[in-house]
């Protein structure tokens, strides 16, 4: 056997006895993973997805149809770690919550031995690494997120941070020494593809490795090498990760821009971060057993990790790695302490993604060990060498010393934990070592002992047995919640509306009772989050019982579950003779639940034109909002999304579909061009509620002569007068709001006279603010007063009733009553809908979100023909089809865009050139050559180098 060989065994052979002994170190710390129900605050969100997951293995489907209407959680949430969870359950032949317990123990042993393998072979300290994996297993830190929080993807990923950060260290190594060989390309390539993994895995994560390396600059001698791996080495592995991850990163960001573009931007506050305080990330601060915000005590590293870490410290004069460590552990308490680095970041591209805590405490759970380590054993050698200026000792000498070091480093470890153990307030027995129950010396194994701690870690008949399941007392609460839960429904939910306080069914409402809900855990992927807010917010948080019971129409909301602390509110569903109401939490159910899907032959239908000044989420947010408190009833009519706020960015015959067009914060190209649009689309059968009185944001607000539509002559602006009557109809209502607001007085797009034939129905000290007429077959409503906007912060029902009026006077006549349809599953990703024969027009809404990835087409006996679809009332699917034909059926399919699938190419591709590179990089070379012959023969020819002599 050659040296070299030797080496590879005597290291399999090192990796294997460090892995037994972190493993039992592990279970030690936390055999109650294995023993108990999986463990966390998210957790019971993550078993329904586990559960989900498990319907279509080894496929995933891409549609779940259980939470607010419908979430592709394959495109928008990371369901690598579920689909392990689920792989382990069937090799194991154990269940679902089972494969979870494995998968969550098995976390941190894996992450101890990565930590293990970075020193053992990047700083050849293999004893340096046991003792930082042992401490990176007491510090409670590394168990938080895990069994605290239950934040079961994220504690998946952190697996991958070492493999990373040792394929990132060994790439730098061969750079550094000048190779470039196949080694370096396997090394960039393994770093780019970790990288890319671990943010499939955990998303928030994927950032960690690609500070790390450029903070790897700082290792690099001096600071033309170092600026060269800053600026070209660092940007190249950044782009060939970000391409090798386009598969899952670009889908995931399409998304959620989508979803984002529905709510109101955000702007930055401090309570958006809760921070930690230094004190409580190093344990300096008293660590409570119980009180508020005790899980931010638990998010600690102990001192027996960050102590030794000090002295590691020292290690910066022989090795600039340490460099690395030192920065990427200030990065870390930076964004775990330091609320300025968020506030200062928040709106700038890329940074908030990079900038956060969970990035930060990364670096610090495993660099703190690892630099403890290296202190407890690399420090002392490296000091008696430097005193003896590295003169060699003799060889029995040197294993001497060696060997007295490696037992000294040991006795230093074993000093360092006994003596480092930070007590817990409030128990005279726990120290503050390992996960959510700390550690009990007493007690090690849950029974009461009165053996020392090491008789019960050397007896074997001591230890519990390796098993997992649910065998402690109290272990099983959680299902026998989940079965209270579930006695609760007589059947299972349509859809529920579920107070926040009963987050067990927040979570996992469907594996739980078998339904659905309206709202979702996971609100930031719903397809339109204000919006799911606001049925939230009426449904289980505030009063007024009209309201309850049309947002139920609208959603398909058949129960709602209030918990103790929204009692107040059953009073609204007992008044709506919603029956049950008993129990915890009560459940109400109502008689008559609306379907979640409607046919509306010869349906009204409203498309909404406008955007306020951030984006295009409002006004329609607030319009439905409105709409659903009177102003236009579901059964009247439908609202809809427009694709654009710019008039005539629809045509003619686009807008023909619609029986009612909204203009508010409308824009257009050419005004001419738009209102002869209008104009057009009036006269020949349409109604048009068009509002001018939004200053800066209606672009006619003072426009002057006022287009041919309009039921007035002019459009000037003007302030009110808040002391003249509000007349209506010619009559005062004094039920009106104030025509004021703190800056002054209200003031509007006056219309100057109306038009012949036209009536003003809304005038204020004789100048006209709203007006009405029939022009052609239509019927066209003018507000130059932003009566819809005004009328809602007066919180004035006289103003109400009015505008819901003048929607009945544009909307006649009155629309047929919708027909209920039951959507048909076929798995999760289609659904169909038996249509009824119908010879006109007629609208169809799916109580599904209107999310992109969603195709339909209508099929019957004679053929079949491809279905738009649009976003309608609470961004559901609303097509609008000419006509039913008999035997009829709407399917709607889901999956993946051809822009999905042209991220899926350029990431195959990507690994392709990579694969490439590695393996014939001749072929690179000769391309980079031609490039740069041609680059310099075009700028000789273009005089960019100067005269060729």
């Amino acid at each position: 056997m050659t040296r070299r060989a030797a080496g590879v065994v005597l290291g399999i052979l090192r990796l294997a006895l460090a892995a037994m002994l972190l493993v039992a170190t592990a279970y030690i710390l936390s055999w109650r993973l294995l023993w108990t129900a999986p463990t966390g605050s998210d957790i019971p969100f993550h078993l329904g997805l586990v559960s989900w997951v498990a319907t279509s293995f080894p496929a995933i489907h891409w549609w779940y149809s259980w939470d607010g209407g419908g979430i592709p959680y394959r495109l928008g949430y990371p369901l690598a770690a579920h689909w392990l969870a689920v792989a382990v359950s069937r090799a194991a032949s154990v269940d679902l919550n089972q494969g979870v317990q494995l998968v969550q123990f098995a976390v941190n042993p894996l992450c101890a031995l990565g930590v293990y393998a970075y020193c053992a072979w990047r700083f050849k300290q293999p004893l340096g690494g046991l003792a930082a994996g042992v401490l990176y297993l007491l510090s409670p830190m590394a168990w938080t997120f895990l069994v605290d929080w239950g934040f079961f993807p994220n504690q998946v990923g952190t697996v991958l941070f070492m493999p990373c950060l040792i394929a990132l260290d060994w790439f730098y190594a061969l750079w550094l020494a000048g190779e470039r060989t196949a080694w370096l390309r396997l090394a960039a390539i393994l770093t780019m593809g970790l990288t890319a993994l671990l943010g499939q895995v955990a998303p928030s994560l994927v950032w960690a490795p690609l500070v790390a390396a450029a903070a790897y600059a700082l290792a690099v001698p001096g600071a033309r090498r170092a600026l060269r791996w800053l600026v070209i080495v660092t940007p190249s592995l950044a782009i060939g990760t970000i391409l090798l991850a386009a598969f899952w990163a670009l889908p995931l960001q399409d998304y959620l821009a989508f979803v984002s573009a529905r709510q109101p931007r955000p702007t930055y506050s401090p309570s958006l971060q809760h921070l930690w305080s230094v004190g409580q990330v190093f344990q300096l601060s008293p660590v409570r057993l119980t009180g508020i915000d005790t899980v931010y005590d638990r998010t600690s590293l102990a001192p027996a990790a960050w102590i030794p870490a000090l002295a590691g410290c020292l290690l910066v004069a022989w090795d600039r790695r340490v460099r690395v460590l030192l920065a990427l552990v200030a990065f870390g308490v930076l964004s775990m302490t330091f609320e300025p680095f968020y506030s200062v970041t928040y709106n700038l591209p890329l940074l908030p993604l990079v900038i956060h805590f969970r990035v930060g405490m990364l670096f610090l759970q495993f660099c703190v060990p690892i630099l403890g380590g290296l202190g407890l054993f690399a420090v002392v050698p490296r000091v008696l060498a430097a005193l003896t200026r590295g003169r060699p000792p003799g060889r029995l000498v040197g294993a001497i010393a060696a060997g007295v070091l490696a037992f000294g480093g040991l006795l230093a470890t074993v000093a360092d934990v006994s003596l480092a153990a930070r007590p817990v307030a409030g128990s005279s027995n726990l120290l503050a070592y390992g996960s959510a129950g700390y550690f009990d010396p007493r007690h090690i194994w849950g029974r009461r002992s009165e053996a020392s701690v090491e008789s019960q870690l050397i007896d074997p008949t001591a230890w519990r047995p390796l098993r997992v399941g649910c065998y402690l007392p109290g272990c099983a609460l959680l299902a026998n919640q989940e079965a209270q839960l579930a006695a609760s429904f007589n059947s299972p939910p349509q859809r529920a509306a579920l107070d926040a306080h009963t987050s067990l069914l927040l979570q996992d409402v469907h594996r739980i009772t078998g339904g659905g809900q309206a709202y979702g855990y996971n609100y930031q992927l719903l397809g339109s989050p204000e919006l799911a807010d606001y049925v939230k917010a009426t449904m289980v948080e505030q009063s007024g019982a009209t309201s309850k019971q049309e947002l139920a129409t609208v959603a398909g909301i058949d129960s709602v579950a209030l918990s103790p602390g929204a009692a107040a509110l059953t009073a609204d569903y007992r008044s709506l003779g919603w029956v049950g109401g008993s129990g915890n939490p009560a459940v109400f159910t109502s008689p008559s639940p609306s379907a979640l899907a409607e046919e509306r032959p010869g349906g009204l239908a409203v498309l909404v034109v406008g955007a306020d000044q951030s984006g295009g989420a409002h006004p329609y947010n607030d319009l439905i909002q409105t709409a659903v408190q009177g102003m236009l009833p579901y059964s009247a009519g439908w609202l809809l999304r427009g694709r654009s706020p710019y008039v005539d960015d629809y045509s003619t015959q686009e807008l023909s579909r619609y029986k009612g067009l909204l203009l508010v914060g409308y824009r257009y190209h050419d005004r001419e061009a738009a209102w002869s649009r209008l104009d057009q689309y009036v006269r020949n059968g349409g109604s048009l509620y068009v509002e001018t009185g939004w200053q800066f944001v209606d672009p006619d607000w003072n426009l002057g002569s006022a287009p041919r539509p309009l039921p007035v002559t002019r459009l000037n602006w003007t302030p009110l007068d808040s002391s003249k009557p509000v007349l209506v109809d010619g009559v005062a209502e004094p039920g009106w709001g104030t025509l004021s607001y703190p800056g002054g007085s209200w003031s509007a797009s006056v219309g100057g006279a109306a038009r012949a034939g036209a009536e003003s129905v809304v005038s204020v000290g004789g100048k006209v603010v709203a007006a009405r007429w029939t022009s052609g077959q239509g019927r066209v409503f003018w507000s130059g007063m932003n009566l819809i906007a005004h009328a809602r912060s007066a919180a004035s029902a006289d103003e109400a009733r009015f505008i819901a009026g003048q929607w009945r006077w544009l909307l006649q006549p009155a629309a047929e009553p919708a027909l209920a349809l039951q959507p048909r599953w076929t798995q999760d990703d289609e659904v169909s809908l038996d249509l009824q024969p119908s010879p006109g027009p007629t609208w169809i809404l799916l109580k599904e979100s209107e999310v992109p990835g969603w195709s339909a087409e209508l099929r019957w006996p004679g053929g079949s023909r491809a279905v738009e679809i649009q976003a309608g009332e609470l961004d559901y699917m609303a097509s609008r089809l000419d006509s039913v034909p008999a035997g009829a059926v709407l399917v709607y399919h889901y999956g993946p865009t051809l822009r999905v699938m042209g991220w899926w190419g350029l990431s195959a591709l990507t690994l392709a050139l990579l694969a490439l590179w590695l393996a014939l990089p001749a072929v690179y070379r000769g391309a980079w050559s031609a490039v740069r012959r041609r680059g310099a023969s075009l700028a000789r020819a273009t005089g960019w180098l100067g005269d060729d002599d």
